[in-house]
Order: structure tokens, then sequence, then C-alpha cells
């Protein structure tokens, strides 16, 4: 019996430890869901960032003189996404990690679930002082505990996934991103070399018309189909700004994504919360059903303490009234083999006075054998 109650103590400070790793775990949760929120917050920037620069872009089409000033605008701000995008990885190289620490947390919780179902079922094989009901009872309510814990720690198993895909995206995005500044900056390169061969034909123009009128014209000729081979090459290069464009907005709908990802960890993380709490419920409902067991354990240990000290009475009064017994017993034997040793001469006359005494006295001493 004391051995039964040493093992619900040990079983209760287990279940304290226990719960004090799902508090943990719970924390670290919530500032993992705190750190996803402001992760959210910076991609709404990013996303207003990328709206700015596409209307900025559509500025650069419609107005050719304010091209150069916008472009290093967007320069500007692809280097400053770039930096966001750089914060971003170490954030998520940080909450990843974060992750993996949760889920070893879990794994020790359910270690240790595990091991306290084990000594409940090396106590139920030894017969301790629980009802075959409760052992059920109690093993059922760790099963379906343990079954929860594998469903928590199968979330965050799926929540690192997705925040691996989320993390190779955004690698995706930064290398999407560089190439498009590169492509800028290309881009730049060539417009002011454009603008550069435009001054120079411009000016060539002018002196040929100067020096001989007749021998500008075929250089005119000349100059006027490179102008349109340079204008062409310029529309060529508003065609590949556009597509620019077009892989900026194929950008966003990829930013998008991740957005609708990291949303979708945020629901994930609540459901991981919600878990843990039903958890905790269920861990309180099975502490106070151990702590009845053990009130009731130590009612039976009065009861069977009293009963005790009654048999211990009654075996005092039996073997007393067993004294006592014995003790008459060997006086009545002793008086009868008196009488039959004084009164034997007499014997010979049956109807004698001293023969019916001594078998009156006989029957007497037999009489209190047979009651004894």
């Amino acid at each position: 019996m004391i051995k039964q109650i040493r093992d619900l103590e040990t079983e209760l400070e287990n279940e304290r430890r226990g719960k004090s790793a799902s508090v943990n775990a719970k924390k670290k949760v919530e500032a993992q869901i705190a750190e996803l929120e402001q992760q959210l917050e910076v991609s709404n920037r990013l996303k207003d960032e990328y709206n700015k620069q596409l209307k900025k872009n559509q500025q650069i089409i419609k107005d050719y003189q304010h091209e150069c000033e916008e472009s290093r605008q967007a320069k500007e701000d692809i280097a400053a996404q770039l930096r966001e995008a750089d914060r971003r990885l170490r954030a998520a190289e940080n909450e990843r990690e974060q992750l993996r620490e949760a889920v070893e947390n879990l794994q020790n919780i359910r270690r240790q679930l595990e091991a306290e179902k084990d000594e409940l079922e090396e106590r139920a094989g030894k017969g301790g002082g629980i009802s075959s009901e409760e052992k059920r009872r109690l093993e059922a309510k760790i099963a379906q505990l343990e079954e929860e814990l594998e469903e928590e720690q199968s979330n965050s198993e799926v929540a690192m996934d997705k925040m691996r895909k989320a993390q190779m995206q955004v690698e995706q995005l930064t290398t999407d991103l560089s190439g498009e500044r590169s492509l800028t900056q290309k881009l730049d390169g060539e417009k002011q070399s454009l603008e550069r061969q435009n001054r120079e034909l411009k000016a060539k123009i002018t002196e040929m018309e100067s020096s001989s009128q007749a021998r500008a014209r075929a250089q005119v000729a000349a100059l006027e189909a490179k102008i349109h081979y340079l204008e062409e090459q310029n529309q060529q290069e508003s065609q590949e700004r556009l597509n620019a464009n077009r892989q900026y907005r194929r950008i966003e709908k990829r930013l998008l994504d991740t957005l609708q990802q990291l949303e979708d960890e945020k629901r994930n993380s609540e459901q991981s919360k919600e878990i843990s709490e039903k958890s905790n419920l269920k861990q309180r409902t099975l502490r106070r059903q151990l702590d009845d067991a053990e009130e009731e354990l130590a009612r039976e240990r009065t009861k069977v303490r009293n009963l005790q000290r009654e048999i211990d009475d009654l075996l005092e009064a039996n073997d007393t009234l067993s004294r006592e017994n014995n003790t008459l017993r060997g006086g009545a034997a002793r008086r009868r083999n008196d009488n039959i040793r004084l009164r034997t001469p007499y014997q010979q006359y049956p109807g004698s006075t001293d023969n019916i005494a001594t078998r009156d006295e006989e029957q007497e001493s037999t009489g209190s054998t047979n009651g004894t």
C-alpha cells in the first residue's frame, strides 16, 4: 500500500514536470506567432513598396524625361528590398531553430508520458490497490493524451517543412530581385549609351549640313537609318522594360503566395495552441483523479488498520477465554477424580445417597464441559 502511494506521488511529480514543459512549449509557440506577425507586417510593407515601384515604372513608360530619376529610385528600393529579404532570411533561420527546439520539447514530453504509462502498466500487473476500472480509465486518458501529443508533433514537423519551403521561396525571390537589379543597371547603361549616341549623331548631322549639302544627304540618310535602328533598339529596350514589369508582377504574385503560406503557418500555430490548452485541461483532470484515488487509498488504509485492531482484540479475548476454559476443565477434572477416589468404597450400594451425589456431580461436570 505504501509503495503504491509512493508510486502515485512519483507520477504526480512527473505530471507536474510535463505540465511545466508544456507551458514552456506554449510560450515558445506564442513567441513564434508574434514573430510571424512581424514578418507579415514586413511583407505588407514590401508589397506596398512593390506597388509603388510598379507605379513608378508606369510613370517611366509615360514620361521618358523622368526615367533616369525613377530608375535611380527603383535601384534604391530594390537595394532596400534586398536588405529586407536578407533580414527575413535570418529571421526564418531563427524561427526554424525555435521550431526544432519546440519539437524536441514535445518529444521529451512524449517520452515522459510513455514512462508514466509503463509505470501504470507495471503497477496494474502487480495487482495494486487501484481497481481495474480506474486503471483502464487512467490508461485511456494517457493514451489519448499521447495521441494528441503525437498529432502536435506532426503539426510541428509540417510547420517546419512549410517554413523551409517559404525560406527557399524567399531565397529564390532574393535571386530574382538581384537579377532584376542587374537588368535595371544594364538597361540604364544602354539607355545612357543610346542618349550619348543620339547626341553624337545630332552633332554630326549639324556638322555635315554645314560642310556639304550633297554629301550630307547621304550621310543624313545613313544617320537616319542608324537613328531608326537605334529607335528600334530603344523600342526593344522598352519592350524589355515591359517584360521586367511583368517579371515584377510575377514576383509580386510569388510574394503573395509566400504571405499566404505565412498566414497558413499562423493558423497552424493557433491550432497547436488550442491543442496545448486541451492537453493542459486533460492533465488537470487526470491529476484530480489521481488525488481522488490517493484519498480513497488513505481511507482504505484506515479501515484496514481498524479491522486489524479489532482482529487483534478478538484474538486476545479468544486467548483469554481459552485459558479460562482450560483452567475450568482442569479444576473440574481434579474435583471429579477426588470425589471418585473418596467414594469408591460405597459404590457397591447403587441406591445409596453417596452414589447419587457422585452421579449428580459427574453430570454437573459433564454439563460444564459441554457448555464450555
